[in-house]
């Protein structure tokens, strides 16, 4: 598998960044002495909450330790078979700070439906094998590395107009009564109830499963009740066929992905078979062809 860029590494900060390692070379800071471009991305997420509003289900949140921020871009979908993306706030990030020793590191969609942000809050955070002697003295002349090492916080960031969800719980129900919840609108809990189903090793769930599959007003289920199959070692072909002919394109993709692990049936007919399928581009055509 290989990596690719899906927009511009550009990044504006809202205070200058001195203390980055070879700062000093051209076109690391711009010429107010801000970080140019991401030199310490971490922690992304894909967000799948369900407290920001339904635009924000494309945004992928990136942090940068380096330049103080928390970085969002929006996916916009394929170009020349790639994901692409844009940079909804302009020359402005989704969260800065002045504070040098802000250094967010993680990012998670919480079980409120919220995001969550963890901050390392420290001076340093750059190896000390790796320290050059210009960043050395950035730190030292600014006493960063002279600080409460048990600082770090989690920020929750909400919309302000939606309450935090329900958070429900799932540790003490039954494998059937997870169902539900693998079309929860929070990718979290549908992430929760699969594995537990998966846990659970409770094979009498196949048949609902495979019902689930083939309920295409739900694509997030279908999605999740196909990898829930394929965690309870079964997936069987009627699963595989019912998903393929989906008009959604995640779903036909899951379909594509697991069409060879499929329990019964030939896998051959059955990556024939989504060639036929409805709505299908040309990247999915190729994918399939590249299997037969």
């Amino acid at each position: 598998m290989r990596a690719y860029q899906v927009s511009s590494n550009q990044v504006h900060p809202s205070r200058i960044n001195p203390g980055v390692n070879r700062a000093y070379r051209s076109g690391t800071l711009t010429e107010d002495g801000k970080l140019a471009n991401a030199t310490a991305a971490c922690g992304p997420v894909i967000y799948r909450g369900d407290n920001f509003p339904e635009t924000f289900s494309n945004y992928a949140f990136v942090c940068e330790s380096s330049g103080n921020l928390v970085k969002a871009i929006e996916l916009t979908g394929l170009k020349d078979y790639r994901q692409t993306g844009t940079h909804p706030y302009g020359e402005n990030e989704f969260l800065t700070s002045t504070d040098e020793r802000f250094r967010p590191v993680n990012a998670y969609t919480a079980p409120d439906g919220t995001l969550l942000i963890v901050d390392m809050y420290h001076g340093l955070i750059q190896h000390k094998a790796y320290v050059t002697s210009y960043l050395r003295k950035q730190y030292l002349s600014r006493g960063l590395d002279k600080q409460n090492n048990q600082a770090g916080r989690i920020y929750r960031v909400r919309w302000e107009a939606n309450e935090r969800a329900h958070v429900p719980k799932l540790e003490n129900k039954a494998a059937p009564e997870l169902l539900p919840y693998l079309n929860h609108p929070n990718g979290f809990w549908r992430d929760t109830a699969q594995r537990l189903i998966v846990e659970s090793k409770d094979r009498s769930l196949i048949p609902e499963l495979v019902n689930l599959a083939g309920d295409h007003s739900s694509p997030l289920g279908q999605i999740h009740s196909l990898w829930t199959l394929e965690g309870l070692g079964q997936i069987p072909a009627s699963a595989i066929k019912s998903t393929l002919s989906s008009s959604n394109p995640d779903v036909r993709m899951t379909a594509l992905e697991l069409a060879p692990l499929a329990t019964e049936g030939s896998s051959k007919n059955i990556l024939a078979a989504c060639i036929q399928a409805t709505d299908t581009t040309q990247v999915y055509k190729a994918r399939c062809l590249a299997r037969l």
